[in-house]
């Protein structure tokens, strides 16, 4: 994952993670006793010490005894010694045991166990014949039951348990609940049996969906084809993205012809199957093991906020979480104990883990929107700067702006942000004026120029390319390095309040975004840096905005070439679904927290830390990113860099540039800042025109995202030139 990546390339760095608990392993609490039988309510222990699946059906009359019957025989034919549990927990149709008898017909009964929990005699929907025959069942009393008889079995089923679920996914249990819902407690890997019919390739995918959606494990997919429709074929490619694999059986033979020939015909096919979950099962146990027995390691890694870690015994490892429950690890049993929630996540939980209602809403709003910021909700992404801006002065950069909390806010200039809402503000920083950037032609020659207007009007600077730019080894000895040098040494020898110390140094790595979308030249950051290295200032890089491929690269320091101690993350960390924010430090400011006093802990965090739906989100944004392939020593280029400068030279625009998935047109006009309103003519022109673009003050700014192609740059591009040269 790229965060990880940050760190292996260089600091070794401490992510600040999540609340005791939920982040896969929780701080300051383990199982020092065997985990206690009472009763939990919606919660069930389940054993791990054999694998156990559950089968699922895309509809009724797909094929699940017969999937689950050939499963059952592969594991019997596995070894001499090997033992198979089946369990029925509903079965209506008047006999028991029919399913049963049928597994114990096609293989060696003496070492198959099977088991029907509840049944009617009535031929309907289990909540039907509930009704009918007045003999009701609550789910609470299925799921426990079905718990015990797991763990009653499992000695006897030392290959293999199998569980089958009675009609589809969502075919209601007897008290009327969706059984895929009633079974959430247990979450065994699902083996999903698909329907091979006309218009089982719906079926099955919507089946699927359900199971996910509801947090369920879904590794396989079996699917008997039926007259040829190549179903299975339909839906490898959905699968593949997944990581699920499918399964083909062919066609039955018509009845009432004996399955015995099919089986054995099929017996690779199953053996297949049941390799790979006994490879799952393992692989699913070996991780929540080595979790568990490293907790020194996992400890060094994660910084839990309100946690002193000198006093930490131990992590607590999460499997997953449902209703009021937690299904944690416990390593002496090699099972899954329930453990209830009593802090309700720090106050959040409110709902029930696992709400199915809940995680449709966030699907289906991720879906429709990703994000819409036309709203009034925080997230905790400025929260990931506040904690680093403690001390007493912070050398930081004119035109930034780090977010709108008490801290950040005091490290920004006075401008609109904080003057007229924020009377309790006060700056407390000493503020460097950047040279940047904008490209430019040069006798022709297209290139990159850089001017320093607030300190030296005469200062230009050309160089002819993005390349030249971003080159240390070539600029670090250049007369523009000492002149930076010189400047940042005076700001920090003369301009300091008296009595002050810098605590830190903050910056956007090369592009300050909210204070103007201004393209600092990288080797001035590069050289305030160095110098606050030399006088031991810490580092902070605000990488909100700028961070994982904003800017065409994974992070400022891959454009520096320079390491901060603090970096913080939001934004494009979860792709922009949901709020979520990642701060990373180096190891010697965590131990500056390492005491055996609580109060030196770290007593800052959020109510939404690493909230799981948040890390769900990036750990599969990081994947995609990670799409992106290895940095070149440039940032990846997403806007032609000719059409820019060619819009750049008309009279209508000041300055222009791109970098990375931004490009910006500064427009001349009287006003400038964020309250200037030049730009608004040309906002309207472009939604007219189908893209919805904003304006910083007088300054157009279009961004992409780091998946979007060139040719989709290059159309957007086009209708934003025509509009800005009219």
């Amino acid at each position: 994952m790229m965060l990880s990546a940050l760190r292996r390339r260089s600091f070794s760095s401490r992510a600040a993670a999540s609340r005791p608990g939920l982040l896969h392993v929780g701080c300051n609490i383990r199982r020092d006793d065997p985990p206690s039988k009472q009763y939990v309510p919606n919660a069930v222990s389940v054993s791990l010490r054999s694998p156990i699946v559950q089968v699922f059906g895309s509809n009724t009359d797909v094929g699940k005894t017969i999937v689950s019957a050939g499963l059952c025989r592969a594991a019997v034919q596995s070894s001499a010694t090997s033992s198979v549990g089946y369990i029925k927990p509903l079965q209506t149709g008047g006999d028991s045991m029919m399913d049963a008898r049928f597994l114990h017909s096609h293989m060696d009964a003496s070492r198959l166990t099977c088991e029907t929990l509840f049944s009617w005699d009535t031929p309907v929907s289990p909540h039907l014949a509930a009704q009918l025959e007045q003999k009701s069942l609550t789910d609470d009393i299925l799921v426990h039951r079905l718990s015990d008889a797991i763990h009653k079995l499992q000695p006897t089923a030392s290959t293999l348990m199998v569980v089958e679920t009675a009609g589809g996914v969502c075919s209601p249990s007897a008290s009327g609940k969706f059984q895929c819902d009633v079974y959430r407690p247990l979450r065994p890997p699902a083996v999903l049996v698909g329907d091979g019919k006309l218009g089982g390739i719906s079926a099955t995918m919507s089946a699927l969906d359900s199971l996910l959606l509801r947090g369920y494990d879904v590794p396989w997919i079996v699917l008997i084809e039926q007259d040829d429709l190549g179903n299975a074929a339909a839906i490898a490619d959905r699968a593949a993205e997944l990581n699920i694999s499918v399964f083909a059986l062919p066609k039955l033979p018509p009845q009432p012809t004996p399955l015995h020939d099919w089986y054995m015909a099929q017996d690779e096919i199953f053996g297949s199957l049941l390799s790979a979950i006994s490879t799952y099962h393992q692989r699913r146990v070996d991780r929540l093991h080595a979790i568990s027995s490293q907790a020194q390691d996992v400890r060094i890694i994660l910084w839990w906020p309100f946690t002193q870690h000198k006093q930490n015994r131990g992590v607590l490892v999460i499997d997953s979480a449902y209703g009021d429950s937690f299904a944690t690890f416990d390593a002496d049993t090699t099972s899954l104990e329930p453990m209830i929630d009593a802090c309700a996540s720090w106050w959040t939980q409110g709902l029930g883990h696992g709400n199915p209602k809940a995680a449709l809403a966030v699907a289906t709003t991720a879906a429709r929107y990703g994000h819409a910021f036309r709203t009034f909700i925080t997230s905790s992404s400025y929260n990931s700067t506040t904690d680093s801006n403690k001390q007493l002065v912070v050398l930081a950069q004119t035109n930034c702006y780090h977010g709108d909390t008490l801290g950040t806010m005091h490290v920004a200039e006075p401008s609109v942000f904080n003057q007229s809402q924020h009377p309790w503000y006060k700056p407390k920083a000493i503020f460097a004026a950047p040279p940047t950037v904008s490209l430019s032609a040069v006798s022709g020659k297209q290139g990159v120029t850089v001017t320093w207007p607030e300190v030296d009007p005469a200062f230009v600077l050309h160089l002819e390319s993005l390349e030249d730019l971003f080159d240390p080894t070539s600029r670090d000895a250049t007369a523009a390095a000492a002149a930076y040098e010189a400047y940042v040494t005076d700001l920090l020898d003369h301009h300091v309040p008296p009595h002050a110390v810098v605590g830190a140094l903050v910056l956007e790595p090369v592009l300050i975004g909210a204070g103007g979308m201004l393209f600092v030249d990288p080797l001035f950051q590069r050289t305030m840096v160095l110098i606050c290295r030399r006088r031991g200032i810490p580092v902070v890089f605000d990488e909100v905005f700028s961070g994982l491929w904003r800017l065409g690269a994974p992070s400022g320091r891959d454009l520096l070439h320079v390491h901060p101690d603090i970096s913080c993350f939001a934004k494009l960390l979860t792709g922009g679904l949901v709020p979520l924010s990642a701060t990373l430090a180096a190891d010697h400011v965590f131990q500056a927290f390492h005491s055996h006093a609580k109060a030196d802990a770290l007593l800052h965090g959020h109510s939404f830390t690493a909230n799981p739906v948040g890390c769900a989100a990036a750990l599969t944004a990081l994947d995609m990113y990670d799409s992106l392939g290895q940095q070149d020593a440039t940032p990846r280029v997403y806007w032609d860099p000719a059409t820019v400068a060619a819009v750049g030279q008309s009279t209508r625009v000041v300055r222009a540039f791109q970098l990375g998935t931004v490009v910006v047109f500064e427009l001349a006009s009287e006003g400038k800042g964020y309250e200037a309103t030049g730009a608004q003519d040309f906002i309207r022109h472009l939604r007219t025109d189908g893209i919805y673009a904003r304006a910083l003050g007088n300054v157009i700014y279009i961004m992409c995202s780091p998946l979007t192609t060139t040719d989709a740059c290059r159309q957007v591009l086009h209708k934003v030139a025509k509009v800005v040269l009219g």
